[in-house]
């Protein structure tokens, strides 16, 4: 059997949920370039933000991708794929102060987007390639370091892997709202973020 994420694991130990309303709440962390990774996330929109796309989290500026929500409250898991960027989005839409899992999972050439109990998927061939800027969770990062389009969203936790998690894991995390039963791997785990 794989080993299980410790639970004191690149945490972040804080008294109440991460609000990410202001640059000074932003998490960055390292760059992203595989041909294997999940992203899972779990989040609740503050503000629809019906102007525009909210980012969740990711890494653009040429290359890495992440997950966003559209300004018709979709969302899309999207990824910089040999030469470009590809993505697949869902049909259903998000609502304003609601608890959603999101992960985002691609496995050399397939692309999956879970939301809750739905999921899509696209298939696209290719590493994903590293983006000069870190990976941000609540704004979209610009190569000189500073962060636009605040996505005014409350954050549970965020897992990076640079591996494909399987179906049965990515249920464990969705199925699961107290993060010490989610039972994961730890193999390959990048980043493991929580928030009390």
């Amino acid at each position: 059997p794989d080993e299980r994420i410790p639970l004191d694991r690149i945490e972040l130990d804080v008294d109440n949920l991460v609000n990410l309303n202001s640059e000074d709440n932003l998490i960055k962390f390292n760059k992203i370039g595989y041909y294997k990774i999940t992203i899972m996330i779990k989040v609740k929109f503050n503000d629809l933000n019906s102007d525009g796309q909210q980012h969740i989290i990711g890494n653009w500026e040429g290359a890495g991708g992440g997950l966003v929500k559209t300004a018709n409250n979709t969302i899309f898991y999207e990824l910089y794929v040999d030469g470009g960027y590809k993505q697949t989005e869902s049909t259903i839409k998000v609502t304003a102060n609601t608890w959603y899992s999101i992960v985002g999972v691609y496995d050399k050439g397939k692309m999956k987007l879970y939301i809750n109990d739905y999921s899509t998927e696209a298939g696209f061939a290719g590493k994903v390639k590293k983006s000069s800027t870190p990976i941000v969770v609540g704004g979209n990062p610009d190569a000189d370091g500073s962060v636009n389009g605040l996505s005014k969203i409350t954050v549970k936790d965020v897992l990076v892997y640079n591996d494909a998690l399987s179906e049965e894991n990515v249920k464990k995390y969705i199925n699961n709202e107290d993060s010490d039963k989610y039972e994961l791997p730890s193999t390959n785990l990048l980043f493991y973020y929580k928030f009390k």
